[in-house]
């Protein structure tokens, strides 16, 4: 009975043994799969964590500080553009007179005095008869305007009304001329004018005008648009730049100005 029971209590032994071994070889790996995933965690750790690290350098070095202190500024401007001469002589041949020869090439330097082109002696000659018969032309209409006399009146060209004197007794013509750019003005259509800031009428009404001495005559709107009011008044008796206020029929005050020639015309001398 004994030896019967012998081999079975091998046989068990031999199975415990054998699963035990199973059991260890499952344990052992267990343990280096999950070494493996936790050295797999670290690494992948590690190199988030020298990633992060470097983009925080990175950031850091772009931060830089510096001391402003005076000094100069040094830049480079380029830009195209022609060359041209600075400071040059220009010389005239008379018209007329042809060159035989240039004797300096251009960028050649040259000094005072120094002979420059030959010219045709030919052409001088017929150069100088030309000058010599246009100086006996001249000559001839400086005699025969000897015995002509200036005018020492001025007349009007046409029909108007006075409005402006600029020149007076002993001024000079052309200086009363450029200070005023006429020695008097002329009103053609027997109309001053004055424009104006106002709505509400149109072209045709009457309006009121008072003048600086608060005298009273009436007046036509010529134009009306935009806000801006022309108005004509007779030219029989208001002065040039004139300070005037104008107002409708009801007596509502529409604005003031000045007076000025409606169609003026300088009278020069």
């Amino acid at each position: 009975m004994e030896q019967q029971q012998r081999p079975g209590e091998e046989l068990f032994d031999r199975l415990n043994q054998e699963k035990k071994q199973r059991r260890r070889k499952v344990v052992r790996t267990v343990i280096i799969v999950i070494a493996v995933i936790a050295l797999a965690l670290v690494l992948l750790v590690l190199s988030l964590r020298r990633s992060v690290e470097k983009k925080f350098a990175a950031a850091e070095k772009e931060v830089l500080t510096y001391e402003v202190k005076p000094g100069t500024i040094h830049t480079l401007v380029t830009g195209s553009g022609v060359l041209a001469q600075v400071d040059q002589e220009e010389i005239k041949v008379p018209a007329g007179v042809e060159i035989d020869e240039v004797f300096p090439e251009a960028g050649d330097p040259v000094t005072e005095g120094e002979l420059l082109a030959k010219v045709d002696m030919a052409s001088v000659m017929s150069a100088l008869s030309d000058t010599q018969s246009q100086l006996k032309k001249l000559d001839q209409s400086i005699n025969s305007a000897k015995d002509d006399t200036a005018s020492t009146s001025l007349t009007a060209g046409v029909s108007g009304r006075v409005k402006k004197i600029y020149a007076e007794i002993g001024d000079d013509v052309g200086v009363c001329m450029a200070k005023n750019g006429a020695l008097a003005l002329l009103s053609l259509d027997g109309y001053m004018a004055v424009d104006i800031e106002a709505e509400g009428l149109s072209r045709g009404d009457t309006v009121a005008v008072t003048r600086a001495d608060g005298s009273v005559m009436a007046g036509t709107v010529e134009q009306a648009r935009k806000g801006q009011l022309t108005v004509l008044v007779t030219d029989d008796g208001p002065m040039f730049d004139e300070e005037v206020t104008v107002s409708d029929a009801s007596g509502k005050t529409l604005g003031a100005g000045k007076l000025y020639i409606h169609s003026p015309l300088p009278g020069t001398g």
